[in-house]
């Protein structure tokens, strides 16, 4: 390149100011291999002073897409209302080398196409084209043409309209997270309260997750209490250290698990209690519980968590439950959790 910029295309004259300037053929050459000699040099002098290590790949992200379900309140103290819009959201969990919940926006549905399956589609993408926000939003077209999906999500033999439902007979350990942070914003129930919510009849007026599950499924369908060392009675608290006030759930979730102590045996399903103050979002009123459809993982705001019937809602998106609903005898349409008769319709709050 250096000697056409001289020369011209491959002449032996260029004219400048129709002045023509004649290189011999010997002296080209002489100082073409003088400056390559000293380019190489330069850049390895660089390199020396860069440090090879500043030459980072970028990090390839594999995450696997979940349809989030909210439960959705308006006023206090169980005063419960129907909303008609049905609350959603969609993110994409990695685990590797630690746990990260990104935000989706835009249909991801459409993107991903008819093989949609919710806890089993993945999306792969680079770790740079994705901002502080850890947002994948897919009404930009440039992220849209910088993710791929991973079209391996089935099981050998299993239709791609059939979708990948959880084993839901047998018994099953939960771990449930009392999360606290370092201004000493946390939940009102106490480690002893959440265990008997979840697990213990005798501690929460007769009855609990646990019992509802046990006795609606003929015995089928059985929660009992994660153990290990740093477990008390199937309930672990974790600490943050920043506030927790207004922080969007997934991203608190991460920071949650990522910090669980060592000391927990192996456990299946994960119910995580915040704060009131954490953002669990706003559709309709007040987000108060969120559960994975399907999944293991269900979110709860304190207070709220105290209605049995929530934790039996939730956990029911987990076991691909969708909301229940009916019509609306005034003008005659569908609307969310309109079914009274039903855990999974109006019936969840608190009756």
């Amino acid at each position: 390149q250096i000697i056409k910029r001289w020369t011209g295309y491959n002449n032996s004259q260029r004219v400048i100011n129709r002045t023509p300037i004649t290189f011999s053929y010997k002296k080209v050459m002489k100082y073409s291999w003088s400056l390559q000699l000293l380019a190489t040099l330069v850049s390895l002098s660089y390199l020396s002073c860069m440090g090879m290590a500043e030459v980072i790949p970028e990090t390839q992200v594999k995450c696997t897409v979940s349809s989030i379900l909210s439960t959705t309140s308006r006023g206090l103290s169980g005063a419960f209302s129907v909303v008609e819009e049905e609350s959603i959201e969609y993110v994409c969990t990695a685990d590797n080398p630690s746990v990260t919940t990104y935000e989706i926006y835009g249909d991801v549905k459409s993107f991903i196409g008819p093989s949609y399956q919710s806890s089993t589609s993945t999306l792969i993408f680079s770790s740079s084209i994705i901002g502080d926000d850890m947002v994948i939003d897919f009404n930009n077209d440039f992220i849209k043409a910088s993710v791929s999906v991973l079209s391996d999500n089935f099981l050998p033999g299993q239709s791609r309209t059939q979708p990948l439902r959880q084993n839901n007979e047998g018994t099953f350990k939960a771990l449930a997270i009392r999360v606290v942070d370092n201004t000493g914003d946390q939940p009102i129930e106490s480690v002893n309260e959440i265990y008997g919510i979840f697990f213990e009849d005798s501690i929460n007026f007769g009855v609990s997750v646990k019992s509802v599950y046990s006795g609606c499924s003929d015995g089928k369908f059985d929660i009992i209490p994660a153990t290990g060392s740093a477990v008390t009675n199937g309930v672990v608290e974790v600490a943050l250290n920043y506030p927790v006030a207004g922080e969007y759930y997934g991203h608190v979730s991460d920071d949650v698990l990522n910090r669980l102590p060592s000391g927990i045996d192996a456990y299946t399903y994960t119910f995580m209690i915040f704060p009131e103050s954490v953002n669990l979002g706003s559709s309709g009123g007040n987000i108060v519980g969120k559960g994975a459809y399907p999944g293991t993982k269900t979110w709860y705001k304190s207070k709220y968590v105290q209605y049995v019937n929530l934790g039996v809602h939730e956990i029911g998106h987990n076991l691909y439950q969708h909301h229940s609903r009916a019509y609306d005898n005034n003008d005659g349409i569908f609307v969310e959790y309109n079914d009274p008769s039903c855990t999974m319709g109006g019936e969840w709050g608190g009756r």
